[in-house]
């Protein structure tokens, strides 16, 4: 119950999307963190996923930072899912 409530409150810093926006296509950016499992619908919502190239979270991977083999998985197209 906790967790839905955090969830149902997650904001994103509107200067973050911003420049996240006017950077898209000419640089490659990788979200990598320790997430819960609703995250990606989350910055699904918020237009994020359209904004980044890689997505790699530990809720879906099954390892979290700092474990190398999460930071290898966003090298890896072949261990990661794509953000949409």
């Amino acid at each position: 119950m906790r967790h839905q409530v955090l969830v149902s409150r997650q904001t994103w810093d509107g200067a973050l999307l911003e420049g996240l926006r006017r950077l898209h296509g000419r640089v490659q950016f990788a979200v990598v963190g320790n997430a819960w499992p609703h995250m990606r619908s989350g910055m699904a919502n918020a237009g994020l996923l359209k904004m980044v190239d890689v997505v790699v979270l530990s809720c879906e991977i099954g390892f979290a930072k700092p474990d190398p083999r999460i930071y290898a998985a966003a090298r890896d197209p072949a261990r990661r899912q794509p953000p949409v």
